[in-house]
Parts: structure tokens; sequence; C-alpha cells
């Protein structure tokens, strides 16, 4: 694991700088790894939080446009 990555990405994250590649980066690297500094354990709930509420959204946009079957 690249920490240092890590550490510049959660910075970044903290003070909305980054990208969304960047936050994509982010969650991919938090939630891969084995162990976490304390420091990062609320920023890698809150990612998978968001991610998890985003592909509802997308479940849900996908089911909206789904053509409608007549009976």
């Amino acid at each position: 694991m690249d920490w240092e990555r890590v550490k510049i990405l959660h910075d970044r994250y903290l003070k909305a700088e980054t990208s969304l590649d960047e936050e994509r980066e982010l969650y991919a690297l938090l939630s891969t790894a084995e162990s976490l500094p304390r420091e990062l354990h609320a920023t890698k709930t809150m990612l998978e939080a968001l991610h998890s509420i985003a592909q509802d959204r997308c479940d849900i946009t996908i089911r909206h446009q789904e053509p409608r079957r007549r009976s």
C-alpha cells in the first residue's frame, strides 16, 4: 500500500480539492487495505456510504428507464 499516496489523497479530499477520479482512487485504496491507521477509518466509512448511495441511485435510474410492459 502506498500510504504516502493515500495521505495525499486523504488530505486533498478533506479540503474538497480532489477530482472524481482521485476520490475513486482513494475509495479503492481504502476499501482494499487490510488495516488502516485510525485517522482513516471515518473517511473509509463515509466513502463506503457514499458509494452505496451512488449504487442505489444508479439502480433506481436504470429501473426507471426500463420500458414499461403493457398488460
